[in-house]
């Protein structure tokens, strides 16, 4: 997970801060093609999170349109820049 001057390589149990607006990026280097994140987003991003996260749900199998998923962000208030050669959000 990278956040401003910030890198973390988040394992079970961590819990990271990253303040509103802040732009991020995150990666999964583990071994599994699937893993467990929880996010808490406060304030509330209220109903905007359930649409944001169907849509994202309804993309097709495999490696995503990332000019798709960049539409559906920004949908819901998010874009998405590129930092040092990644796509973030």
């Amino acid at each position: 997970l990278k956040y401003g001057d910030k890198t973390v390589n988040a394992g079970p149990e961590t819990f990271v801060y990253i303040p509103r607006e802040m732009i991020h990026s995150w990666q999964n280097n583990s071994s599994s093609e699937v893993f467990g994140m929880l996010l808490l987003f406060v304030p509330s991003f209220g109903q905007g999170i359930k649409g944001l996260m169907t849509e994202l749900g309804q993309l097709p199998a495999g490696p995503p349109d990332m000019g798709k998923v960049a539409e559906i962000f920004k949908t819901y208030k998010t874009e998405f820049v590129r930092v040092s050669g990644e796509e973030s959000c």
